[in-house]
């Protein structure tokens, strides 16, 4: 098979779950599938300078664009057969195609992609990238080619959609914060409370010191006065 077929192929196979999303925040179903595609270039004479993430990362996003393999997610009505997407299917958030760039020459494979949704080269591209690495060192363009297809297919499906990790994290920070808050306040109330407890023991303790001064004053000085002022009469 070349790999125009084993292209075709893994897009006919390799499926996507969009609107989950917003199926959780509507509270119904609005879920429907896509077929992923993926798209490759083996570039050569690249320059060494331009091997950076933020170059080929819009590198990729030209070709992607030039390649009409953005459908729903850019709005292009592509698809492989004569029914455009309607509806909501313009306007959820699922990206349904990425590129891996191969530069042979400087032994580097890069995977670029519009989100990070499903696939990116910060979440589930190392994995990819490196696996196509380490066979186009050991084996080869063609097999650095087909190890990266077969990777990208397994970490879509694996892939848990990023949208919906993201509100378990700001409910998790959310929680977090609550809980700092809470404890801060927790805090200034058992320092308020020890305030007033000292407070309260400072008076206790002044007032016993004054009757026990008065009762010292009063009921030993006072006789000894008089027994010195009947000495003296004497």
């Amino acid at each position: 098979k070349n790999l125009t077929d084993e292209l075709r192929i893994f897009r006919d196979q390799t499926e996507v779950k969009c609107g989950q999303l917003e199926s959780v925040l509507a509270g119904n179903d609005k879920t429907h599938y896509e077929h992923f595609s993926l798209g490759v270039a083996i570039v050569g004479n690249w320059p060494s300078s331009n091997i950076d993430p933020i170059t080929l990362q819009k590198f990729g996003l030209v070709l992607l664009a030039n390649w009409g393999l953005l459908p729903s997610y850019n709005g292009v009505g592509y698809r492989s057969g004569v029914e455009l997407p309607t509806g909501p299917e313009y306007n959820d958030n699922c990206p349904t195609a990425a590129v891996l760039i191969f530069l042979p020459e400087h032994g580097e494979v890069f995977l670029s992609s519009p989100s990070c949704e499903l696939i990116c080269s910060e979440r589930g591209g190392p994995e990819v990238m490196n696996a196509a690495i380490g066979a186009l060192r050991r084996e080869g363009l063609d097999a650095a080619v087909r190890m990266g297809i077969q990777q990208v297919r397994r970490v879509i499906r694996a892939t848990t959609p990023l949208s919906l990790e993201e509100p378990v994290k700001r409910i998790s920070r959310r929680s977090v914060g609550r809980d700092w808050r809470e404890a801060g306040m927790q805090v200034k109330d058992t320092i308020w409370v020890v305030a007033q407890r000292a407070f309260l023991g400072f008076i206790i303790l002044f007032g016993m010191l004054a009757v026990v001064g008065f009762a010292a004053y009063n009921v030993v000085r006072g006789p000894q006065e008089v027994r010195l002022k009947a000495q003296q009469a004497n």
